[in-house]
């Protein structure tokens, strides 16, 4: 079912404003105000055409939609939806624990340091990737990354760090196909099933090579 939007303007009251966050049946467009004004739990979905996309006080949200922005923080938040900023090449939610879909494919590195639980991820032009505590997660797009290292990933779907010059997933146990073809080591000892993995140091009795790219 699609949400109705409603787009809000500067002179909007903080309580008709916090009304309207608290509806999840609402697409917000917060383009024309500063989302520090957004209270800190919102169920509505988030829209902006601005460039920028900050809310320091966030912590829990609908989906966020800010492709438009150039950087997104978010140094509260903890809880989304999916948070679609792939034209932002500073992306910030060191806090972020649960999201949906991540795109974040413009931004020149990705760190989620608490993330746990992510739908799929792309940040295609991150050349660093550091999401230490990600247990479980969809496709995992980071092609341009120099290394991957997830040591709490046990479960995701595809995963292409096709630059990247070493692979470590120590307990990882199900993935879909793996692209590492750049990497001199590649480490997954607890990995039980998987799709293809196209990882030349990769045993080729074991390798199979991988046909599509989670890459958009």
């Amino acid at each position: 079912m699609s949400k109705q939007r409603i787009s809000v303007e500067g002179s909007i009251a903080a309580e008709e404003l916090n009304k309207l966050a608290a509806n999840p049946d609402v697409r917000l467009d917060v383009t024309q105000i500063d989302a520090a004004r957004l209270p800190t739990h919102v169920k509505a979905d988030l829209y902006t055409a601005a460039e920028t996309f900050s809310a320091p006080q966030l912590r829990t949200s609908g989906n966020i939609y800010a492709s438009g922005a150039t950087s997104f923080s978010a140094p509260q938040l903890r809880t989304s939806g999916d948070i679609y900023a792939d034209s932002a090449t500073s992306f910030s939610a060191p806090q972020l624990q649960t999201s949906g879909d991540i795109d974040a494919d413009s931004a020149t590195s990705f760190s989620a340091p608490q993330l746990r639980t992510s739908g799929n991820i792309y940040a295609s032009g991150a050349t660093s990737f550091s999401a230490p505590q990600l247990r479980t997660s969809g496709d995992i797009c980071v092609r341009s990354a120099t290394s991957f290292s997830a040591p709490q990933l046990r479960t995701s779907g595809n995963i292409d760090a096709s630059d990247a010059t070493s692979f470590s997933a120590p307990q990882l146990q199900t993935s879909g196909d793996i692209y590492v073809r750049s990497a001199t080591s590649f480490s997954a000892p607890q990995l039980q099933t998987s799709g293809n993995i196209d990882a030349p140091s990769v045993p080729t009795t074991s390798r199979r090579c991988a046909r599509r790219s989670p890459c958009p």
